[in-house]
């Protein structure tokens, strides 16, 4: 007989509570924010739902590599919408799981104002400052 089965499978003093954003909060935010709240809040969110590290990763290389790839133009503008598609349909499953243990949903408000406003700034000091640097005058 196997004594482990009588062993209890959740260990004391390890917090198993989840938290996360609201996927529909995050998608809007990465529509009207643009690619870093959706690369930032999105990582975020990956750890509070315990994502693997490597998943984490592979999305947030695939996001800058992207970033830098694509042309300016609006290609890049929807950059940050096209992030939070491919985030919100990988996390769907693991946040239905989390609604379902009633993990908390921490508000993403101000975060996301601020994110976006940097995002923004960043983008447009690119456009500005960063062609020319890259490409001569």
């Amino acid at each position: 007989m196997n004594l482990e089965l009588f062993q209890p499978s959740l260990k004391p003093d390890v917090n198993y509570e989840t938290k996360s954003y609201n996927l529909t909060s995050y998608l809007y935010a990465c529509m009207i924010g643009g690619f870093l709240p959706a690369l930032v809040l999105g990582m975020q969110n990956a750890v509070w739902l315990r994502v693997n590290p490597l998943l984490r990763t592979v999305i947030l290389v695939v996001g800058i590599i992207l970033y830098f790839v694509l042309p300016l133009g609006l290609l890049r503008f929807f950059l940050g919408t096209w992030i939070g598609l491919a985030y919100y349909y990988f996390m769907k499953r693991r946040y239905k799981v989390h609604e379902g243990i009633h993990g908390t949903i921490q508000p993403m408000f101000q975060t996301a104002i601020g994110c976006s406003f940097v995002g923004r700034m960043l983008e447009v000091g690119y456009i500005v400052k960063g062609v020319p640097l890259l490409y001569g005058s």
